[in-house]
């Protein structure tokens, strides 16, 4: 079995995780994905014997939507999206951006001003390390998943930084830092 079959796999193994993907289709948000921390340490997690759930608290969703970019569209989406989770008792902390939004302000910006795609792949290709660069989906019910730098490491334990032009050595090591309070077994 290949590493993103077994990865979707476990990944559907994740109650809470597949409730989200369903809530989140009936969103409508176009070209999103869910990536970040609920991916790798429900991996993690499966691969520990614990429950899927373990200190899974954090949910990043990325959607790009050029019809509205405004701010006030991804506050309403993640009032929405808490509103119906606290319904079934799940409280998470939640991330989401429209990369049409983000893609403009960089273009505006004098030093970020260069060409890139405007899509949510193109964040994911910008993650910090190759496990934050993971997304997934469902598309007529079916687990998609997106991963510029395979997912191997995420099944390794491994904390590998992504090199591109906005790279940031000191948001790498944040993140290191807070993964390896909760995983003092990972690989930097």
């Amino acid at each position: 079995m290949n590493n993103k079959v077994k990865l979707v796999s476990i990944l559907s193994e994740n109650k809470d995780l597949m409730m989200i993907l369903n809530i989140l289709d009936t969103f409508n948000l176009k070209q999103y994905y869910i990536h970040g921390e609920i991916i790798y340490q429900s991996v993690w997690n499966y691969l520990e014997n614990r429950t899927m759930s373990y200190n899974n608290r954090r949910i990043a969703i990325v959607y790009y939507d050029e019809s509205d970019v405004s701010l006030r569209k991804e506050v309403q989406v993640e009032k929405d999206l808490l509103r119906i989770l606290s319904r079934y008792g799940m409280f998470y902390e939640i991330s989401i951006h429209n990369a049409a939004r983000v893609y403009l302000e960089r273009c505006k910006h004098p030093i970020l001003n260069r060409a890139v795609e405007g899509n949510s792949e193109q964040v994911l290709n910008e993650a910090s390390m190759s496990i934050r660069s993971i997304g997934i989906r469902q598309v007529k019910g079916e687990l998609q998943v997106y991963a510029p730098y395979d997912v191997k490491d995420v099944f390794d334990k491994v904390l590998r930084p992504i090199y591109h032009a906005n790279a940031s050595g000191q948001t790498y090591i944040r993140h290191c830092n807070i993964i390896q309070k909760d995983w003092p077994s990972v690989q930097v």
